[in-house]
């Protein structure tokens, strides 16, 4: 018995470039009235997962503040508050701060004992600093709600401020990519009876954790490779990656068998890869 050579060009192209941006809900700030006193809270947009950043509470157009009260609340899954301190203006006053990490509030009260005894701004000031640690995800957001707040005047006594603004967080969106290398295999000659392996990277290059799976298409003749070609010698079917976290790569082992009998022609098919949050 012969042995024919056996040409077979298999050309697997690896087509992955999902890309998916997940819409986030924004909050303009608002801007202090020319009139009317206005407390209210910094926003951030485009947190990174894992940062620490700065807010301040702000107040304007007030006259002889001497005191000020409030309670925040936000969400704990997606911010944690690791500190509260007078801005650098106002070192001289007294602050008192109850946090509740757990549930996402605080409780705060100033009171001015600088000289003079009370504050006065016309133009937006930073009176209290927040520190926040972002323990959420991509794509995550958070109201920073302003609630009871109350100033105090040692003429007219405690009173309610015109304007209150909260604040509002959001995370860079969720972004689902990755990429594969080299982005066509050619297998080259192979003979009857034979084998051949190669190999492709595949890297993780979005901000999440993506599971990966793989799908045949355009199979020429029709079943060939989901017969013969493996990742990691495991079916396309049954092949995947179930978490592979942003900039990680992990290098697959394509094998492909051709069986005895095989009819000598030109064997192609598309090979897509499919990325998913797990």
């Amino acid at each position: 018995m012969k042995t024919r050579d056996i040409i077979l060009k298999t050309a697997v192209m690896v087509i992955v470039s999902l890309l998916l941006f997940v819409p986030i809900l924004r909050v303009p700030f608002v801007e202090a009235p020319a009139t009317g006193t206005v407390v209210g809270i910094e926003s951030a947009e485009d947190v990174e997962a894992g940062s620490i950043f700065v807010l301040s509470i702000y107040l304007a157009n007030a006259t002889k503040v001497d005191g000020l009260g409030f309670e925040l609340y936000w969400d704990p899954a997606v911010l944690n508050n690791t500190g509260i301190k007078l801005s650098d203006d106002l070192s001289p006053s007294s602050l008192t701060v109850n946090i509740n990490p757990a549930l996402g509030k605080a409780k705060v009260c100033l009171v001015n004992t600088q000289t003079p005894d009370y504050i006065t701004v016309i133009e937006t000031t930073s009176i209290i600093e927040l520190t926040f640690e972002s323990v959420g995800s991509p794509g995550d957001s958070t109201i920073l709600n302003l609630d009871n707040v109350e100033l105090s005047d040692k003429l007219v006594g405690l009173y309610f401020p015109d304007v209150v603004t909260d604040g509002f967080v959001s995370y860079t969106p969720e972004i689902i990519s990755i990429s594969i290398d080299p982005g066509d295999i050619n297998f080259g000659k192979i003979y009857k009876g034979g084998s051949v392996t190669s190999s492709v990277t595949i890297t993780n290059d979005g901000n999440v954790e993506v599971s990966i799976k793989a799908i045949l298409k355009s199979e020429v003749p029709v079943g060939f490779y989901t017969s013969n070609f493996k990742l990691n010698n495991q079916t396309v079917s049954g092949w995947s990656i179930p978490n592979l976290g942003p900039g990680a790569s992990e290098t697959i082992v394509l094998s492909l068998d051709i069986p005895v009998g095989t009819e000598t022609d030109f064997k192609t098919a598309i090979l897509t890869f499919w990325a998913e949050p797990p």
